[in-house]
């Protein structure tokens, strides 16, 4: 995160979103097929997709990671706080996707 002062007395804080160690951006694949809901999720997460995923990983967006697990079609998130997280899902190939999600 960078502080940057302002003319009236304040800070402007910006985050870097993708600061998350095992983000490949690079062959990220077409998100379109792979749908997660409901979101906002209360206690379980559902993902399907017409791919096949290999990993999952949830970030906060300070960038740490909540979870990193092999793929399933549920995802129990009773534990979380409330807020928001990217939900980052890696194929066979290491495409990802990555979704932002909605705990409430």
């Amino acid at each position: 995160a960078t502080k940057t002062p302002t003319n009236y007395g304040c800070f402007i804080i910006e985050f870097d979103l993708c600061d998350c160690p095992s983000s490949p951006i690079i062959g990220q694949t077409n998100s379109g097929d792979t749908k997660v809901y409901p979101n906002p999720f209360t206690n379980v997460l559902h993902i399907e997709s017409s791919g096949t995923f290999k990993a999952m990983a949830l970030y906060d967006l300070a960038g740490k990671q909540i979870l990193n697990q092999d793929f399933t079609n549920e995802l129990n998130t009773s534990n979380l706080a409330q807020g928001l997280y990217l939900l980052q899902l890696t194929t066979e190939g290491g495409e990802v996707v990555v979704k932002k999600v909605v705990k409430k």
